[in-house]
């Protein structure tokens, strides 16, 4: 399935995300989107963001995640170049 990508935006994500140190697909996505939606002039008003109660809040033990190597996004980028994804 070929999906419409503007490799100018994407490069514009990956860099946003590097230099933040945001290295996860979903925030790479995201970060595409956000830019995409401010280069298309978007006038949307973005739906407020929904916390739990503090009353659901608690402490909990960290998480153990797995941390990908940003080699396999920046291959396929310099790949992609000039090519629809």
């Amino acid at each position: 399935m070929a999906k419409d990508v503007d490799l100018d935006i994407l490069e514009q994500a990956l860099k946003y995300c590097l230099k933040n140190d945001t290295l996860s697909f979903s925030n790479l996505n995201d970060t595409y989107a956000y830019f995409k939606r401010e280069s298309q002039g978007s006038n949307d008003i973005l739906q407020e963001i929904q916390t739990l109660d503090r009353k659901h809040q608690c402490a909990h033990e960290p998480l153990d995640v797995n941390e990908r190597s940003l080699s396999v996004y920046k291959e396929l980028i310099g790949k992609s170049k000039g090519a629809v994804i």
